[in-house]
């Protein structure tokens, strides 16, 4: 039997937010499955305003909205910027190991444009969602990064890589018990973090 990606998304998120024991509003687990199935087609994370179709600078993507002439242009860019920020950080955290560009430059303009997006929301709701994807926005991430690490095969060592830095990002209980199933100590890594 075959089910719609919609189905499929609300059901892995329903899924992992009982694993993590994370407790989703009805509104935000909307937007999160739609911000999922969004991103079916990799076409989203990139610059759909160059003719190469380049990866989607943040940084870039940021100043542009923050140009835009019209308010509308302005929410529209940010909201990707922030989407895009939330789903690469979470579904590819494990890519984002020892780079340049880590996952702080991720948290950092993903939060921004959430919190920027809810000062200028006129709907309650609406404003309600993107403040709890800003105050919240590495729990989303880690929600995203336990969907990718119980979808995606990849061999054991880098699903170490990806817990440890998933877990020195955020702080996940989720990601500290599987370093843990496999061996790993935590509290190494809590004082390797202090030093």
């Amino acid at each position: 039997m075959l089910i719609d990606s919609k189905t499929h998304f609300r059901q892995l998120v329903s899924d992992s937010s009982r694993s993590l024991k994370m407790s989703l509003a009805l509104p935000v687990q909307s937007y999160l499955v739609n911000l999922l199935c969004q991103f079916i087609s990799t076409e989203q994370l990139f610059d759909s305003s160059t003719k190469n179709h380049s990866l989607l600078y943040l940084s870039e993507s940021w100043t542009q909205a923050q140009n835009e002439s019209t308010e509308i242009q302005k929410r529209i860019k940010l909201q990707k910027v922030g989407d895009a920020a939330l789903y690469f950080s979470g579904f590819f955290s494990s890519t984002l190991i020892n780079k340049l560009i880590d996952l702080d430059y991720y948290i950092y303009y993903g939060s921004s444009a959430y919190r920027t997006l809810a000062d200028r929301s006129r709907n309650k709701e609406t404003k309600d969602i993107y403040k709890k994807l800003d105050s919240k926005f590495r729990n989303y991430m880690e929600l995203l990064a336990h969907i990718s690490y119980s979808c995606l095969e990849s061999s054991d060592d880098d699903k170490i890589f990806t817990l440890l830095e998933i877990y020195k990002k955020t702080h996940s209980k989720w990601a500290a018990q599987k370093l843990i199933e496999k061996g790993i100590d935590i509290k190494s890594i809590e004082k390797s973090k202090a030093s």
